[in-house]
Order: C-alpha cells, then structure tokens, then sequence
C-alpha cells in the first residue's frame, strides 16, 4: 500500500539491474497487464535483458493495494535493465555516507571513523544490523558495492 499511495497520480520511472523485478512490480501493480519476465540466468546468476526498450504506461493500481480506493492511477515509465552502476568519484570509505540509515551510526563505533564495519567489535552498524535498525540486505548491498570500488571489480 505504501508503494502505491508514492506512485498515485506521479510519473515514475523504474531503473536498475536486469532481473531485479521492475517489470515484475508493473505487473503487480495493475493486474490487467502482462509484461514479460524473466528468470535470472544459471551461468551468471544475475538477470538477463528481458525489457528491451522503454515504456511509458498509464496503470490503474489494484484496489487491494490502495486500501480499497478505486481509480487509483500512476504513470509509469518501465526501462530495460543495466548490468551494473558505476560509482564514479566516491571512495570505499564514504560510501557509508551514501546509504542513508547508516548515517546516525557512523562515528558511533569503538574505533570511530576508522572502522570498515567488516569485522570489528564494537561497529555501530554491525549491531544496528543485528537490531534489525539496518536490513540485512543494504547491509549486504554495502558490503559488496564496498568490495567492488576497493578492487575495481566492476571494471571486467
């Protein structure tokens, strides 16, 4: 219900990887539309280019999403999926500045400002992930976008 009282009556476009469910969320939103999916591919395990170009849409957002409210509408732009983003001019070390539920825990660790929040005692945003205050998830997130600029990974 939250999603669909942000989309009311917006024009929205839906960025990001190929197979993290832009598509599939369209779907959802307006029952009456089919949009193709795709499943992650096996070799990479990442999405596979299913959206192959851009589409402006006019939805109805399903009643049982609006609280009962009909004629709820959105418009919403459905784009093909990237393979990867590119964090240009931010180093390892601030990108805890970008995710915003980590901001009230930074400096609060034992070793402050210096902690990599990998593995030590003591990490403020380790213990707000355990507190459930960080999910898991962007925790996870962080942790690999982290990896990626420290070895320029994403540079194949």
């Amino acid at each position: 219900m939250e999603l669909a009282e942000l989309l009311k009556d917006h024009l929205t476009a839906l960025v990001g990887q190929s197979g993290v469910g832009k598509s599939s969320i369209i779907n959802v939103l307006d029952n009456t539309i089919v949009l193709k999916t795709g499943s992650l591919s096996q070799k990479y395990g990442r999405g596979c280019h299913t959206t192959t170009k851009g589409a402006l849409m006019h939805i109805k957002i399903d009643e049982a999403l609006t609280g009962g409210l009909r004629e709820v509408t959105a418009n919403i732009i459905d784009t093909p999926g990237v393979r990867r983003f590119l964090l240009h001019d931010i180093s390892a070390e601030n990108l805890t500045l970008y995710f915003r539920e980590f901001v009230p825990f930074l400096g609060k660790c034992t070793y402050g400002m210096s902690c990599s929040h990998q593995t030590e005692k003591g990490c403020a945003i380790q213990q707000a992930v355990q507190e459930e205050h960080i999910s898991p998830l962007r925790y996870e997130s962080w942790k690999r976008m982290s990896e990626e600029i420290r070895t320029g990974s994403w540079e194949d």
